[in-house]
């Protein structure tokens, strides 16, 4: 369904609304550490259906006003600490739109506007989300030209990277996305892919099967990059991910053993953090068919049977004190839900 074009009511503004969807690492290896001090992974990234929800609202006033309102305590049962976003100048949504709001012309400032509902610093990517919903959405109000400050000019023989309707998302978008996180390309086209690099790389894989996915975050907070000092080993048996890389992905994937896909940082995890240990302990009490650390965590995921089961497992989760939601897979990824154009931003 085409986005709905409703003027805003500020004066004619260009304006336009965007949902990004959270996502889950259905299995990640690590395959070692480059010299860069990053590590060569594969990831099998899945979007699912929660999202936080971006309004951009050009203006003439140079830079980004950046308001924050919070919704992440609908996954509760009782009281939670506030939202911490840390300073505003290092949010990624104030760094993307930095990215592609013009030095000249009418517009050159935005005002923007997040609903949160995807947990901050819980491996679900809800901040990277938001870098790609913002870019999106400028580069829809900023058409047709995108400045593209400090970036090499793309490779014209570059094919972009698939979208969720079969046709290429700009590789310049993608390296802007690049710029700002190795996550932030992802939610750009979301769906079911194959990541490879840092992430960066994305591969089309067989769609996931609609299945119930309950989400669990404990309510800690793991920075990413402490999670892969701990690893204990830079190097881990090479994993399903990996061999399956070397060859054509099977077309029927998801009617073979994929229950053998791992989370190489989900061991590290558990030895240093007994919330996320616990989460994991009773999704298997509970029956989950599949159940893994997402990211570098600190949100697990479990599998479950049927609806009832899965609303089960998350009044179970809430009455013990954790966020926990149901979730379908997403096919898409950031989308836009509304939009006016006003008078031309160019």
């Amino acid at each position: 369904m085409p986005p709905q074009r409703t003027s805003d009511g500020a004066r004619g503004r260009p304006f336009v609304r965007v949902w990004a969807p959270a996502k889950i690492n259905l299995g990640l290896e690590v395959l070692g550490r480059r010299d860069d001090g990053y590590h060569d992974l594969i990831t099998l990234f899945q979007a699912v259906h929660l999202g936080d929800t971006l309004d951009l609202r050009l203006r003439e006033q140079p830079g980004v006003d950046l308001r924050v309102r919070s919704e992440i305590a609908r996954g509760f049962s009782g009281a939670t600490s506030p939202l911490e976003l840390g300073p505003v100048e290092s949010n990624l949504v104030v760094r993307a739109a930095k990215r592609l709001l013009p030095s000249e012309g009418r517009w050159r400032g935005v005002e923007a506007s997040l609903v949160k509902r995807i947990p901050v610093g819980a491996g679900l990517g809800g901040g990277s989300a938001d870098a790609a919903a913002t870019l999106l959405g400028l580069s829809e109000l900023l058409k047709p030209g995108l400045p593209k400050p400090g970036l090499p000019k793309p490779d014209p023989r570059s094919p972009g990277t698939l979208k969720r309707d079969g046709s290429r998302a700009p590789a310049d978008l993608q390296e802007i996305a690049l710029s700002l996180g190795a996550d932030v390309p992802f939610p750009l086209v979301g769906g079911t892919k194959l990541g490879e690099g840092v992430g960066e790389r994305l591969r089309p894989f067989p769609e996931m099967p609609r299945r119930r996915i309950v989400l669990v975050w404990p309510n800690v907070f793991l920075s990413t990059s402490s999670v892969f000092r701990a690893l204990s080993s830079p190097l881990t048996p090479q994993g399903p991910l990996a061999r399956m890389a070397e060859l054509e992905i099977p077309r029927g994937f998801w009617g073979g053993d994929w229950f053998s896909l791992r989370n190489d940082l989900q061991p590290g995890v558990e030895a240093v953090c007994p919330p996320v240990r616990s989460v994991l302990e009773s999704f298997e009490q509970l029956g989950s068919t599949f159940t893994r650390m997402t990211g570098s965590g600190s949100s697990v995921f479990g599998l479950a049977r049927s609806g009832s089961e899965a609303d089960h497992w998350v009044n179970r989760f809430r009455s013990q004190g954790f966020w926990a939601r149901a979730v379908f897979p997403f096919r898409g990824g950031c989308r836009v839900r509304q939009i006016e154009r006003g008078r031309r931003a160019d």
